[in-house]
């Protein structure tokens, strides 16, 4: 399917979820994406993934 007008598709700021389940999903399925291609996430990528999922930090 292909827009024929940008308007078609209008731009909708997804809202950070607040629920440690969604937001540890969310990042073991980006790094399930990498292994997929063969990557390995780095240690830090995995803390801030931690971090995330405690509230710790946001996006």
């Amino acid at each position: 399917m292909a827009a024929s007008n940008l308007a078609d598709f209008p731009y909708e700021p997804i809202r950070e979820t607040t629920s440690p389940a969604v937001c540890e999903e969310c990042w073991r399925v980006a790094m399930g994406l990498q292994e997929v291609d063969g990557l390995r996430s780095y240690a830090y990528a995995r803390k801030l993934a931690e971090e995330h999922v405690e509230d710790v930090c946001g996006i």
